[in-house]
């Protein structure tokens, strides 16, 4: 007969540390006496019973069984996980087959069950939505068991009030045990709000190229907070507040949730937003756009240039030419930094060598070995301008790493104010109503047309209206009134400078509200953005 080495352990999934009549809402109270292999426990968890075994030849099994019943049989060390459902006393025994004959002694382990009372009930049920003063009962079916209980989410024990009747009127927590003989069931929770927060709304593009993307969360329940975050975890109520509408200039995962007292807490909403790398970003100038030739520039990793990359020119052979190009507005400087691994021709530039274009003329070349140099050059000419950068081979022959790089891009307009809008409107002035405006003509160009807070149909109407936004200095004193249900304006000149007092009047528009009334302080026309339409007397 084959021999064994048997080791056996019988444990439970309670913690060894409670004493038998702790009720403090802890996991159950538990004694244990390994000795006898008796345990006396609130029933809460499953008794975990593990077993390992060691033999001098394979095929040995493991048979678990209680009260007679097979639990488990299994070759190889294994756990058996049993949960009793009565009181009284239970037998777990354990002993190891090896080729149908038993091996070893039989491992027997006494557990002797008393369950603590049953769970109470709490009604309304939780998640119940309260009408007003609403009244909470809370039974047991444990004949005799004392109801312990908590209004303010902490956990019960038998220091808590005991059960009575009692109202709840807004956002509350209810905790309830029972205790009976020194053993107390398990915590049971409700929960009742006046309403429930709708779940917040996230506005943001999935993916995104440039320096950033907006985001704007909403929600419909009325004042509700909404609080987000941006690393994926979830929105507690320490997590940043939503005031308006923000930027992210990375990829991300926005998540928000929206707080209102008394109310049940939302749902969390769930955006993620992807940054889509551009050649824009690698050059320097992420809301640029760039666009490849048919053999075109790739992107490389360089410690030596600007930020850490750059575009390198792409993998060509002889009589072939990579090139990297883009547009801009002028007039204005261009600036740039490149360098070179190729022939070096004497300044001859005959064979392999780098080259900038602006409009089909050539600015600069580059050939040899070069560390990064910076090429500036200012356009004078207004309107769209062609840039291109080329790496161009001749026909034969190749040396060193046969390529140029491009990393440091940056395009300085020479524009100040818009020009496609009927009034131009000063970049320095958008700048301050849109901080995120990407320093590009076309991005400011297009500010100056989107939609103003005060409801115009376009900044530069506003700005038209404030006649000099960035002249602190300018004021006004007006008369506000009504005419055909809308508010006007009179316009009233200073008559000490010898001015002359009109009588036309100013409808101001774009506005829901206006309080009549004079406007006793002059105000700078800086804090003064309404669109008004002049009617001549």
């Amino acid at each position: 007969m084959k021999t064994a080495t048997l080791a056996t352990m019988i444990c439970l999934a309670l913690s060894a540390s409670h004493a038998s009549t702790l009720c403090s809402g802890d996991s159950a109270p538990v004694t244990i006496d390994l000795t006898q292999g008796t345990r006396t426990a609130a029933l809460v968890e499953a008794i975990r019973y593990s077993t390992t075994w060691e033999t001098s030849g394979s095929g040995a099994t493991a048979v678990v069984a209680v009260d007679g019943a097979e639990l488990s049989a299994a070759v190889g060390s294994g756990a058996v996980e049993w949960r009793p459902t009565r009181n009284g006393k239970y037998t777990l025994t354990h002993h190891v087959l090896a080729n149908g004959e038993q091996v070893g002694e039989t491992l027997t382990a006494t557990f002797m069950m008393t369950l603590g009372p049953d769970i109470p009930v709490i009604s309304p049920a939780s998640g119940t939505i309260l009408s007003g003063n609403t009244s909470v009962t809370i039974s047991c079916a444990t004949e005799g068991a004392t109801i312990y209980y908590t209004t303010d989410g902490t956990e019960p024990t038998e220091e808590s009030a005991v059960y009575r009747r009692f109202r709840v009127s807004g956002r509350t927590t209810v905790k309830a045990i029972a205790v009976k003989d020194g053993l107390c069931s398990e915590t049971t929770v409700a929960e009742y709000a006046l309403g429930a927060c709708e779940t917040p709304a996230i506005a943001a593009q999935a993916s995104f190229t440039g320096s950033q993307t907006p985001v704007s969360i909403s929600c419909e329940t009325e004042e509700a907070t909404i609080r987000y975050t941006l690393d994926g975890s979830e929105p507690s109520a320490t997590s940043a507040v939503y005031s308006s509408t923000f930027f992210v200039s990375a990829s991300c995962t926005v998540k928000a949730k929206a707080f209102y007292t008394d109310y049940f807490d939302s749902a969390v909403a769930t955006q993620a937003i992807e940054k889509v790398w551009t050649i824009g970003d690698t050059m320097g100038a992420p809301d640029h756009l760039f666009t490849n030739g048919v053999l075109p520039f790739v992107r490389v990793s360089d410690n030596t240039a600007p930020l850490g990359e750059s575009m390198r020119s792409g993998a060509i052979t002889h009589s072939q030419t990579s090139t990297l190009s883009t547009t801009v507005m002028g007039p204005g400087t261009i600036s740039f930094q490149w360098k070179a691994s190729c022939e070096d021709s004497g300044g001859e530039y005959d064979w392999d060598h780098a080259e900038f274009w602006v409009d089909g003329s050539r600015i600069a070349q580059l050939d040899g070995e070069t560390a990064w140099q910076t090429v500036t050059h200012s356009i004078a000419g207004t309107g769209s301008h062609a840039l291109e950068w080329r790496y161009v081979k001749d026909d034969v022959e190749s040396e060193g790493e046969d390529c140029c790089w491009v990393a440091g891009y940056h395009w300085a307009s020479a524009y100040t104010a818009t020009r496609t809008t009927p009034s131009p409107v000063p970049y320095v002035w958008l700048r301050g109503h849109f901080p995120h405006t990407p320093d590009e003509y076309d991005a400011y160009e297009s500010a100056a047309k989107e939609d103003a807070a005060n409801g115009v149909n376009s900044v530069w109407q506003c700005y038209v209206a404030g006649l000099n936004p960035t002249n602190a200095t300018e004021t006004f004193r007006t008369v506000i009134s009504w005419k055909s249900g809308a508010p006007v304006i009179g316009w009233e000149p200073d008559l000490n400078e010898g001015g002359t007092k009109h009588e036309r009047v100013y409808t101001v528009e774009g506005r829901e509200r206006l309080d009549a009334g004079e406007w006793t302080t002059p105000t700078n026309s800086a804090s003064r953005f309404f669109r008004v339409k002049v009617e001549l007397p």
